[in-house]
C-alpha cells in the first residue's frame, strides 16, 4: 500500500478513536454528574426520613410524659381525698362513742351513729382502692415513660450516627468528583464510582432494570465493579436468568453473561447505571 493511501486511512482511525473517546469521556461525565444528583437527593430524603422517626419518638416520649403528669396528679388528688375520708371515719366514730358514753338507752341515736360510721368506711374504702389502682397505673406510666426515653435516646444515637455518616459521605463523593474533573483518568474515575456504589447500596438507590441477552434469553448475567474485580471479590449475579426485570445499586460496572459456568459475552465491557437507565441488552458473541 503507498505511503499516500496509509496517511488517510490512518487520520481517519485516529478521527475514529478520538470521537470514540469524546463520547466515552461524555458519557462518563453524563453519569457521574446525574449519579451525583440522584444520591444527594436520596441522602437528603434519608435524613428527612430520620428527622421524622426522631420526632416521632421525641412526640411519644412528650405524650407518655404528659399521661403521667396527668396520673400523678389524680394519684395526690386521691390521697387528699383518703385524707379526707379518713378523718371523716374517726368523726363519725368518736362521735358515736360519745352518744354510747351518754347512756345505752339512745338506742336511735346509737344506730344512726352506727349507719353514719358505716358509710363513712366504705367511702374511706372506696377511695383507698381507687387510690390503689392509680398507684398501679402511675406506675406502669412510668415504666412506659422509661422505655420511650430509652428508644428516643436510641433513636437520637442512630440518627446522629447516620447523620455523621452521610455527611462523611457527601464529603468523599464531593472530593472524589473534584478529583476526577480536575484529573481525569481510569483511576480517579474508578475511585469515584466505586464510592458512588458504595453510598447507593447503603442509601438503597437502584435502577430497575430490563435485562436482556441476545440472540437468545436464559443467561445468567453477572456484574462487577473495577474496584472489586482488582481486589479479587467475588461479583454479584442476578437472581433469574434473563430475560429478567431487576434492581440494582447505581454504579459503573463491568456486567456479562455466562451459560453453565462459561462466559458468553465480553466480560470486559463496562456499562454506566443510574436511576435513570430501563434496560441492559447483552450480546453473546462467544
Amino acid at each position: 500500500m503507498s505511503i499516500t493511501k496509509t496517511i488517510p486511512l490512518l487520520l481517519l482511525f485516529l478521527v475514529y478513536q478520538n470521537a470514540n473517546a469524546q463520547q466515552s469521556a461524555e458519557e462518563q461525565t453524563i453519569f457521574v454528574n446525574l449519579a451525583h444528583q440522584q444520591l444527594i437527593e436520596k441522602l437528603a430524603i434519608n435524613e428527612g426520613k430520620d428527622t421524622a422517626e426522631l420526632t416521632a419518638r421525641i412526640n411519644a416520649e412528650q405524650t407518655a410524659k404528659r399521661g403521667l403528669s396527668r396520673l400523678t396528679a389524680e394519684r395526690q388528688e386521691a390521697e387528699r381525698l383518703v385524707r379526707l375520708r379518713l378523718v371523716a371515719e374517726q368523726a363519725a366514730r368518736a362521735k358515736l362513742d360519745s352518744v354510747r358514753l351518754a347512756g345505752p338507752q339512745n338506742t336511735k341515736g346509737i344506730e344512726r351513729g352506727l349507719g353514719n360510721l358505716e358509710n363513712k368506711v366504705m367511702e374511706r374504702a372506696a377511695s383507698e382502692h381507687s387510690l390503689n389502682y392509680l398507684v398501679t397505673q402511675e406506675q406502669a406510666a412510668k415504666e412506659g415513660v422509661k422505655n420511650k426515653s430509652f428508644d428516643r435516646e436510641t433513636k437520637e444515637r442512630e440518627v446522629a450516627q447516620r447523620r455523621q455518616k452521610r455527611i462523611q459521605q457527601k464529603a468523599d463523593l464531593e472530593r472524589l468528583r473534584e478529583n476526577w474533573q480536575k484529573k481525569p483518568s481510569e483511576e480517579s474515575l474508578a475511585e469515584l464510582t466505586e464510592q458512588i456504589t458504595i453510598v447507593a447500596t447503603e442509601a438503597g438507590v437502584k435502577a430497575r432494570i430490563n435485562w436482556i441477552t441476545t440472540p437468545t434469553p436464559g443467561a445468567v448475567i453477572i456484574y462487577q465493579t473495577k474496584r472489586a474485580r482488582e481486589r479479587g471479590d467475588k461479583p454479584g449475579s442476578l437472581n433469574n436468568p434473563s430475560e429478567t426485570t431487576e434492581e440494582i445499586p447505581i454504579g459503573r460496572y463491568f456486567i456479562w453473561s455466562e451459560r453453565n459456568g462459561k462466559i458468553t459475552s465480553d466480560k470486559e465491557r463496562i456499562f454506566y447505571i443510574s436511576e435513570k437507565a430501563d434496560k441492559i441488552t447483552i450480546v453473546e458473541d462467544r
